[in-house]
């Protein structure tokens, strides 16, 4: 025992000794660990997911560095008092750690970790990674910072696409109205001009998301589609890439693009921005900056873009895998059958030889029955059984002589004879009674195929047919095969076709009066509001001077201006580009007016007399409508008088009408009607004409002169205000036209308000136009009235004034129509920084807003241009009082 305890106790003193050296030696108990925070833009979702598994493809290899992770979810908010609560939320939680490195994914965590790299971060190194829109200047004089640029390659992908589809000569690029996608959009465009200006472009922004859908499976053949960004539809609601999925995999063509997370999901493919392989670069970037590298000493780069392609969406359009670029990932394609199974592809080319051997046998005894259908076929009566089935004529002629020798019941019925009344005749006693022009058998022995002709059958009627003639051979006999197919109804559908899409044309032609109303009163609009606010500046200017020649003079010039305004008005009411409320109105000042343009228009020779009551009651229409029915009236008339001129005579008065008047209007209950007529001495309108006059598209007139709406129009006006009218006319004598329209309460007719007093006020204003005109204009009429004003010329630059400093506006004044960004998208922006300022919208003309569309965006007022001093004033007064309210209660 002795001696085995002095061999002991010399071994385990050794073993204890050498535990405690590794225990002492590890690395982790003398080396402190690196800590990360990982700050995402967004939310947890496809994109923020692809970047992880990029960052921890480089991290997994980092044991000795602990991570924090935290999503920002500025998608969804991202006003400045959510920042500065995010600032709270992490300077509490993480107030006892230092980070190594902070790794920013997406523009909105870059610009507050630059922010607060001092406050929150003590310095720390930022790598960034998918940032769009970075520039030096952003850093702020802070160093320490590298990263991967997020930047799109829209000519690579476009070089393929065009490769893959040669015969496309448009291409219809998916795209919607956010600030991103309108920047894309712009990049794009860049790139098509400078490589493919020839190439016809389109696009979805003012789409809808079942709109989209519609335009994608009825892309032409010759139409590729491009993906660049739709998250957001026209009616500005949120699109995610599961509903893009179901629109991308129903279209008619390839969609390319350059978004990795649409891989899979219907996208043939494209140059992608991948969040995987960027998130790896910017890993390996960091793992540089924990090695001791200088952030600063390592290059900022572009992301590491892959071309990609989906398999399944390549084979579905007919694209060989052979056109994909080398190192190219390509998703979904299929392996190989021998690389699944050996075993089952030895089976399986044991069954093929199988399958060989049995389709020869199978061959054989097809081609056995081949030859037993064939004896079928020439058999008389299996003949006779096809032809009385068929839904067509069917004559068979003995090729020695042209005698009919048996028909189908459908020809009989087409020649009008029975069938024992025509076998055996010669064919050209009943199908072709010209036969040195309709005989398709003149040169026997040639087969004929869609010769259009006329039968004449044996009631002396005409009809359209369309004939085939085959030769045939039956027990070595010939024959001719003619088939007769009654065309009528086609070629009569076939009339209506050719008048409807003359209609069409037609109706075409007055839609784009329409969209040319709508180009021109947005333009002319702000040449208005320019014209009139310095006319009004330049009045207040002028204003003691009492008997001023040059105030005089700007005072017409202003009421001419509004003269104009209220012309831009009725242009867009005719061209049903705006809608204008009926008021109450005495209509003979309006008729005059209308007669004074009238007579501009229309030739000497033609006299115009004119007996308008002075003292008539009101009638509550649009006076716009009023224009109408007497300028289509009146261009009637004179085209009547024309060439050799006339009189056109009108008059105005006002009517009581009784049950028992004799009148021609049917619809009109008695009362005060007031009755307008216009009567010429033309022509005349022929009775068998005068019954379709008021029907949409007819006329009588050329085409360059009439479109045959004119009448129509005025019976549809008239209509609508519960009148009535009443035409006659005598051919040589020329043609009478009344128009009656119910009289309304006199008491009804609108007063002019008293004129207001111009209202001033002391707050801070920022104005929005795109027009340095305009710009000017706004501040010096703001500024006159006591505000203080920052005017800008890009929305995106007063959206980042805004946004640096959120509180030192106190009303927002913005134009609709701009580049880059809308008013519309402008207010969305603002208002998801700083909800509660106030934004009046303004605009010339737009089909895409209006007063109940900004209600509901949160917009506080809607101004058509022009806006005169007064009525600006008034609805700053009114924008801010309903603010101090709010703000109050």
């Amino acid at each position: 025992m002795k001696s085995f305890r002095i061999k002991r106790r010399p071994l385990s003193g050794f073993l204890l000794t050498f535990l405690t050296f590794l225990v002492l030696s590890h690395p982790g108990r003398c080396e402190p660990r690196s800590h990360i925070l990982i700050l995402h833009s967004y939310h947890k979702a496809e994109w923020t997911d692809a970047l992880m598994q990029g960052y921890f493809s480089v991290f997994n290899e980092m044991s000795d560095t602990d991570f924090s992770v935290e999503y920002m979810d500025t998608k969804h908010l991202n006003t400045a008092a959510y920042l500065r609560s995010l600032v709270d939320i992490y300077k509490l939680k993480y107030q006892a750690v230092r980070f190594d490195a902070i790794l920013t994914s997406d523009d909105n965590a870059f610009r507050f970790a630059l922010k607060q790299h001092q406050n929150l971060f003590h310095n720390a190194p930022i790598v960034f990674c998918g940032v769009n829109r970075f520039q030096a200047s952003m850093l702020g004089g802070f160093g320490n910072v590298t990263g991967v640029l997020e930047k799109g390659d829209f000519s690579e992908t476009l070089a393929v696409a065009r490769k893959m589809r040669p015969e496309a000569t448009s291409i219809y690029v998916v795209c919607d109205n956010t600030t991103t996608g309108q920047i894309n959009k712009a990049n794009f465009q860049a790139v098509m001009k400078a490589h493919y200006p020839d190439v016809h472009l389109a696009y979805s922004e003012d789409q809808t998301l079942d709109g989209l859908g519609v335009t994608l499976e009825s892309l032409a053949p010759d139409t590729v589609a491009f993906f660049i960004a739709f998250w957001q539809d026209a009616h500005g609601e949120p699109v995610s890439p599961d509903q893009l999925e179901i629109l991308f995999k129903n279209s008619a063509v390839p969609v390319f693009g350059r978004s990795e997370w649409m891989m899979g999901k219907g996208m043939a493919g494209g140059k992608c921005v991948s969040g995987f392989h960027q998130g790896a670069a910017a890993a390996a970037m960091v793992k540089q900056v924990l090695e001791g590298v200088d952030p600063s000493a390592i290059p900022i780069k572009d992301s590491p873009n892959k071309f990609m392609f989906d398999y399944l969406e390549l084979k579905k359009h007919a694209i060989a895998l052979a056109e994909v670029p080398d190192h190219s990932i390509v998703f979904n394609k299929p392996k190989a059958f021998y690389e699944i199974d050996k075993k089952l592809t030895a089976i399986a080319g044991i069954a093929v030889v199988f399958l060989v051997l049995a389709s020869i046998s199978l061959a054989v005894n097809v081609l056995q029955r081949k030859r037993m259908l064939r004896v079928v076929r020439e058999s008389e009566a299996h003949l006779k059984k096809i032809l009385y089935s068929l839904q067509i004529g069917v004559v068979l002629i003995d090729a020695r002589n042209d005698t009919i020798v048996e028909v189908n019941p459908v020809a009989a019925d087409l020649v009008g004879l029975p069938k024992e009344k025509i076998i055996g005749f010669p064919c050209r006693d009943f199908i072709c009674p010209h036969p040195e022009q309709d005989c398709l058998i003149t040169q026997k022995g040639q087969s004929v195929s869609q010769s259009e002709g006329v039968l004449v059958n044996a009631h002396q009627k005409s009809v359209s047919v369309l004939r085939n003639l085959i030769c045939i051979e039956l027990g070595n006999r010939r024959f001719f095969l003619e088939t007769i197919m009654d065309i009528t109804n086609l070629k009569q559908a076939q009339r209506e076709k050719k008048q409807l899409e003359a209609k069409m044309a037609q109706t075409q032609r007055i839609e784009a009066i329409g969209t040319l109303a709508g180009g021109i009163a947005h333009d002319f609009n702000n040449i208005l509001y320019a014209i009139m606010g310095n006319t009004e500046l330049a009045l207040m200017f002028l204003e003691k001077q009492e008997g001023s020649k040059v105030k005089e003079n700007l005072q017409r010039v202003l009421q001419a201006s509004h003269r104009a305004k209220e012309v831009i008005a009725q242009i867009l009411a005719f061209s049903r580009r705006t809608e204008q409320a009926d008021q109450p109105v005495k209509i003979g000042p309006v008729i005059k007016e209308g007669l004074k343009l009238i007579r501009a228009s229309i030739p000497t020779s033609i006299t115009i007399h004119q007996d308008i009551a002075e003292e008539t009651g009101a009638v509550k229409i649009n006076p716009s409508q009023i224009h109408q029915i007497v300028l289509n009236l009146c261009t009637n008339a004179t085209h009547a008088m024309a060439p050799d001129g006339g009189v056109l005579a009108l008059s105005l008065r006002e009517m009581t009408l009784k049950a028992q008047d004799g009148i021609n209007v049917k619809d009109l209950s008695p009362g005060a009607y007031i009755k307008l007529s216009v009567k010429d001495s033309g022509s005349g309108i022929a009775p068998e004409v005068l019954e379709h006059i008021f029907e949409p598209y007819f006329t009588t007139k050329k085409n360059e002169v009439g479109t045959g709406l004119g009448l129509s129009v005025v019976l549809g006006i008239v209509k609508n205000h519960d009148g009535d009218i009443d035409v006659s006319s005598k051919i040589g004598q020329g043609s009478e036209f009344h128009v009656y329209l119910p009289v309304v309460d006199a008491a009804a007719l609108q007063k002019h308000p008293k004129e207001a007093v111009l209202a001033t006020g002391n707050a801070h204003v920022l104005f929005v136009d795109d027009e340095e005109m305009i710009v000017q204009l706004g501040r010096q009429m703001l500024e006159h009235m006591g505000y203080t004003v920052r005017g800008c010329m890009d929305p995106v630059e007063a959206l980042e004034s805004l946004r640096e400093n959120p509180e030192q506006f106190d009303l927002v004044i913005t134009d609709q129509t701009m580049p880059n960004m809308t008013g519309e998208q402008l207010a969305r922006e603002i208002l998801g920084i700083r909800g509660d300022i106030p934004i009046i919208l303004c605009t010339g003309y737009s089909q895409f807003v209006d007063q109940e569309t900004s209600a509901k965006m949160g917009i506080h007022a809607f101004v058509m241009k022009p806006i005169v001093m007064k009525e600006l004033a008034q609805t700053i007064q009114e924008v801010l009082g309903r603010h101090q309210k709010e703000i109050e209660v």
